[in-house]
């Protein structure tokens, strides 16, 4: 056999080289520039909801209630998920809570919470978001559930529903047990000690 008629291996290596880095390039483009979102996320690349799954999840909210059926657990994992993910879904989680039972608020509550303290180091911007959304819908289940995480990093969720602490002084201009009473403008400001 003559060395003429050997396939010559080395015409396909240039082929197949350009064919990957072009694919390796078209999946990175993927997830960062096509979908804005994953790219400033909460959570790691990992971690984060396929953009497909977090699609159908901002057309039909409820496909997480079919999901999780009746365990809390399963609702407040895949909500956090979501929301760590893209943090817009906000609009998504409000026609969530509309079509949720009551009982199951506090679950989406405690959900809310542990996605605000994803990104509380990352992106503290959608922090104040998470708390603006929590605040504004006057849900008590939905408050209850996002004051009940207890941060292990010393990370604040915000003041929702708390009362000041009794050393506070007169820098509050609410007080009150519930926060509804009017302080006195006019009250010497606490003394340094």
């Amino acid at each position: 056999m003559s060395v003429l008629f050997l396939p010559r291996p080395r015409l396909w290596a240039p082929i197949c080289t350009s064919i990957c880095t072009w694919a390796f390039v078209a999946v990175v483009m993927q997830l960062t520039w096509l979908d804005p979102a994953s790219a400033t996320a909460c959570l790691p690349l990992l971690q984060r909801a396929p953009p497909l799954e977090l699609e159908l999840f901002t057309q039909n909210p409820s496909r997480v209630l079919s999901y999780a059926l009746s365990d809390d657990a399963k609702l407040e994992d895949k909500v956090t998920v979501y929301l760590s993910t893209n943090p817009e879904v906000t609009t998504a989680i409000k026609e969530l809570l509309i079509k949720t039972p009551s009982s199951r608020h506090y679950a989406i509550g405690k959900a809310l919470g542990r996605a605000a303290l994803h990104c509380g180091a990352i992106e503290p911007a959608y922090t104040r978001k998470i708390f603006t959304f929590v605040s504004t819908l006057r849900n008590s289940d939905v408050l209850a559930g996002f004051t009940s995480i207890e941060p292990s990093n010393g990370a604040q969720l915000g003041t929702i529903g708390k009362v000041p602490p009794a050393g506070a002084g007169g820098t509050a201009l609410i007080t009150g047990e519930f926060g509804t009473e009017l302080a006195n403008p006019f009250s010497d400001p606490p003394l340094p000690q």
